[in-house]
């Protein structure tokens, strides 16, 4: 109802407060308190409008009646009062209706998410190992542009319609896209399943383009494949290859080394071979004494014998031509030693034959030896017999069958030990062969290409010789130059 205020006589002032009040807090009292229908929205959006009306006029009555009286403390009072009810609740009114507005907005929103999502949920259960994907849906934008919550709930029920649909459509090309990545995966019974590790992104794919990634992704990983065993038989290949290679170097290695050492080997026979000249004319320490005859014999038999096979490889010619240089080198220096041994020889007989001269000639000995002493085949042998034996004959002539029991002759014991040619060459200062002193009755004892006689032997030896020299001097000089 209308404000009324009446002032009756001079300072009285009449209201129907009372009764308005009333009325104001019934009004109050049927306003929803949580409107959820339009019409409730509208009867709140009115009684803001009633309110700032009441508020209105309470304010011009107050101007009115003031300007009829004085004292109207006490209608201020209650004027101020009923307008502080009315502007607190609509304060409040209007706070709650916009806070309202939201919340009915926001559940009409809330409810459509949960019916789509309830969807999902149904339809996930159609599935082992994957999910649906989220379905995007703006129900915000849905409902923006409606005026009145009717309206938003429609537009909400189409977009969860619309979505329903949606994910219908992609569940049942989840079903046809699984079923062709398990078989697409496993073409020939061959089974390719881990190339597809992302298969919950795939299987979303329009299925003609999931059979073409399912081919690209098998044929890549072949070609991948066979590349890979190309690059390891590859790499295979080369270690065999670098093996044999190095095999090959160890054994041409090996054979080069074993081939510079028989070289170095063959070279120090060779230079062995060559030596064998100077061994000829020097000797062989401890083994043979150099400057002999029988020595230059000696190494000539070594040398002679000195085998030139394959041991000498590449330089089996150089070490037979060394050899050759060798043995006619050591043949020239026997010839030579012969010829000067020979005029040695010689010399020392006609020294020995003049010296006898002399001392027959001295002594004027009346008993000449003319005992033959040569064997019946020398040439210088002419059966003449001695007619008187000298008396030291017998001491002189050595027996062949004990050189060490000739009379007249201190005979040294045998002592075992034996002296080569070579030592009794280097003895005498002149140089006698073995055929020579086996002539005279001492056969040497062969031992490889040394010839030794025995020790005790050597006085017997001496005087022997001196004998001999001694007979040869008695011939005459023709009988000499027959024989010879």
């Amino acid at each position: 109802p209308a404000v009324v205020l009446t002032v009756s006589g001079a300072l009285t002032i009449e209201t129907n407060f009372a009764a308005w009040g009333v009325e104001l807090r019934n009004f109050i009292d049927r306003i929803p308190e949580k409107p959820a229908t339009d019409q409730e929205f509208a009867d709140c959006k009115a009684a803001i409008v009633a309110f700032k009306a009441a508020e209105a006029q309470l304010d011009a009555e107050e101007k009115r009646v003031l300007s009829m009286v004085t004292d109207i403390d006490a209608m201020q009072r209650e004027k101020k009062l009923l307008r502080e009810l009315s502007s607190t609740t609509r304060l409040a009114l209007e706070k709650m209706v916009v806070r309202r507005d939201l919340e009915v907005k926001t559940e009409i929103m809330q409810a459509g998410k949960d019916a789509l999502t309830t969807h999902i949920a149904g339809l996930n259960k159609r599935f082992a190992k994957v999910q649906m994907p989220p379905i995007a849906a703006d129900f915000a934008a849905a409902i923006k542009s409606k005026r009145n919550l009717e309206s938003m709930r429609d537009a909400v029920s189409s977009l969860v319609a619309a979505k329903k649909i949606e994910s219908n459509e992609i569940a049942d090309r989840i079903d046809i896209n699984l079923k062709a990545l398990h078989d697409g995966a496993r073409p020939d019974g061959a089974d390719y399943t881990f190339l597809f590790s992302d298969y919950a992104q795939l299987i979303l794919k329009a299925p003609d383009d999931l059979a073409l990634v399912i081919k690209s992704r098998i044929q890549d990983h072949k070609d991948a494949e066979a590349k890979r065993l190309a690059a390891e038989r590859e790499k295979i290949r080369a270690e065999e290859e670098a093996k044999a290679t190095a095999e090959a170097k160890i054994k041409a290695d090996q054979i080069a080394r074993k081939q510079a050492e028989a070289n170095e080997m063959a070279m120090q026979e060779i230079m062995g071979i060559n030596q064998q000249v100077v061994i000829a004319q020097t000797g062989r320490l401890g083994v043979r004494a150099g400057g002999t005859i029988e020595c230059i014999r000696e190494t000539l038999a070594e040398t002679e014998s000195w085998m030139i096979d394959d041991r000498f490889g590449a330089l089996i010619g150089s070490a037979q031509a060394a050899k050759d240089r060798a043995i006619a080198s050591i043949r020239e220096l026997l010839a030579k030693a012969e010829q000067e041994e020979a005029e040695r020889q010689r010399r020392a007989a006609e020294e020995a034959a003049a010296k006898i001269e002399r001392d027959r000639a001295t002594t004027a000995s009346p008993a000449i030896c003319t005992r033959n002493a040569f064997a019946p085949d020398h040439p210088l042998n002419t059966g003449i017999t001695e007619p008187a034996p000298h008396p030291d004959s017998q001491a002189l002539r050595p027996s062949p069958a004990s050189p060490c029991q000739v009379a007249g002759v201190g005979a040294a014991p045998d002592n075992g030990r034996y002296i080569r040619l070579g030592e009794i060459n280097a003895m005498l200062g002149f140089t006698v062969t073995s055929e020579f002193l086996a002539g005279l009755g001492f056969v040497a004892t062969q031992d490889k290409n040394a010839k030794l006689y025995r020790e005790c032997d050597f006085p017997l030896i001496c005087r022997a010789i001196v004998e001999h020299i001694a007979m040869v001097a008695s011939v005459p000089t023709a009988m000499r130059r027959a024989a010879a």
